[in-house]
């Protein structure tokens, strides 16, 4: 799998040593970060400017591009897709991410791609579009079945070699917490608090026993809701290593458990508490995450007091929340937007109650906004191998699947 023209040759990382390995990470955290390739092709992972927005990328432990190098069990030299000079020079790249996703509920191989990154002096020749043909060629020839992307302006370039878009939808809902009067308290609210324990959890250290809980509720929730675009997480150590990883960083708030009173989890979701970028400053409660527990026996109006039991811990410990106000009385309500993907709420929790009543607390909905997001791209790359396609057109089985990611964050989702 090698090609030379106008002094450019294909070729996949030499070895896994790690001078070769970081020479490489290097090249595309520098891409991203603005610093080497200001003007760069990119995938990017979130609708911000990286370059004044370098947070999601900098994280306490190093770049995400070498943590999640590091941590992910599928990561090798042939995971690298690299373009170099005669002299060695890296001046493009993409990382393929070998998984198996849910297309309606059905687990299927798949070929994730990121990282894309070309060298403003070597961009418009084509580089990028050699570097993903030879990722479809190899992909093709290991039979798997289809393969996924994130991206923005750069869509044209994967459309015209086979992806396409499934449209996503995101549901903004106007939500206010205040602190309740002493008479509109009910027993049952006190009943149901008492019941819910929430717990974070660093999956890395957590127990065998509860990660294992965890594995086989998250299988249950995405087979038998027939989630689209949820990755397959069979592998203990993914789990551990990779995902723990992308629900902590970021400012987000880590998982968060609700144990019910066997003890066994509900429910858990990854939030993450912001300020919205822009003049007014609305503060958003963004769901990361969420999988609800059917064998809990929960009903709608109890899924939204442990979901809003959840929502008032991830304020409670945000640095951008002023609840700790509202706690000492010095602030009577907040507003927030909480922001779900439409399909992630539907399936998991439904439309809210006007009033959810949480101990101290009342949690209002005062209404829903929803509108397009960017879409998630997908290729058909072995028809045979699309086992949820059940005898019709694979892109069409795809198209009216939708998606449903659990992971909000454009990227994390690999």
């Amino acid at each position: 799998s090698m090609e030379q023209q106008q002094h450019i040759t294909l070729a996949h990382l030499p070895s896994s040593e790690t001078s070769v390995v970081e020479h490489w990470l290097q090249f595309v955290a520098d891409a991203f970060r603005g610093e080497a390739v200001s003007s760069a092709i990119v995938t990017p992972y979130d609708d911000f400017d990286l370059k004044t927005h370098s947070e999601d990328i900098i994280t306490e432990e190093g770049d995400i591009f070498h943590q999640r190098w590091r941590r992910d069990p599928s990561s090798s030299p042939a995971a690298a897709f690299l373009a170099l000079t005669d002299s060695g020079d890296i001046v493009a790249s993409l990382r393929y991410f070998s998984r198996q996703i849910y297309v309606n509920g059905v687990p299927v191989s798949c070929g994730c791609i990121g990282d894309v990154v070309t060298s403003p002096a070597y961009r418009r020749q084509g580089i990028a579009s050699k570097l993903l043909r030879w990722c479809i060629e190899e992909m093709e020839n290991a039979g798997v079945a289809v393969s996924y992307l994130h991206t923005g302006p750069q869509a044209p370039l994967y459309e015209k070699l086979g992806w396409f878009e499934v449209p996503m939808t995101r549901a903004y809902l106007k939500m206010s917490l205040s602190k309740s009067q002493p008479s509109s308290l009910s027993p049952k609210a006190h009943i149901n608090a008492a019941l819910f324990r929430i717990r974070r959890l660093c999956l890395d250290t957590v127990s065998d026993s509860i990660l294992d809980e965890m594995s086989t509720k998250y299988r249950k929730f995405c087979e038998s809701h027939r989630v689209t675009g949820s990755i397959v997480r069979s592998d203990p150590l993914y789990w551990r290593k990779y995902v723990d990883f992308e629900c902590r960083r970021s400012q987000s708030s880590g998982i968060l458990a609700v144990f019910d009173a066997q003890d066994k989890i509900a429910m858990w979701g990854v939030l993450k508490v912001k300020k919205r970028r822009s003049d007014d400053g609305v503060l958003q409660v963004r769901v990361i995450e969420l999988v609800t527990c059917d064998d809990s026996g929960a009903d709608q109006q109890t899924l939204w007091e442990m979901f809003g039991h959840m929502t008032l811990m991830a304020l409670r410990t945000s640095e951008t929340s002023d609840v700790r106000n509202l706690d000492s009385y010095s602030t009577s309500e907040i507003t927030f937007d909480l922001l779900i993907h439409e399909s992630l709420l539907m399936k998991a929790l439904k439309l809210p109650p006007q009033k959810i009543q949480l101990g101290d607390f009342d949690l209002f909905a005062t209404g829903i906004q929803r509108e397009a997001e960017d879409p998630i791209m997908y290729r058909i790359v072995t028809p045979s191998s699309c086992t949820f396609a059940q005898g019709v057109d694979p892109q069409d089985a795809l198209l009216r699947a939708g998606t449903q990611c659990h992971i909000y964050q454009k990227g994390d989702a690999f």
